[in-house]
């Protein structure tokens, strides 16, 4: 498998994004941004790996 990463940056290649398919993605920059507009607008973000929320599911 060949090294997706660019400047320490996981890419993804021919991504879907609404109508659009875009040749290269970044989930990490669209996260960033996307957690400082919630942030500013007085929201809290939290993260949690998939295996976290699938394992501990069923004590909520």
């Amino acid at each position: 498998m060949p090294n997706r990463k660019f400047e320490g940056r996981k890419f993804r290649r021919q991504h879907s994004i609404k109508n659009y398919i875009v040749d290269f993605y970044c989930p990490e920059e669209k996260d960033s941004k996307r957690d400082l507009e919630l942030q500013q607008l007085g929201f809290t973000v939290l993260r949690f790996e998939n295996k976290m929320v699938f394992d501990f599911l069923h004590r909520f």
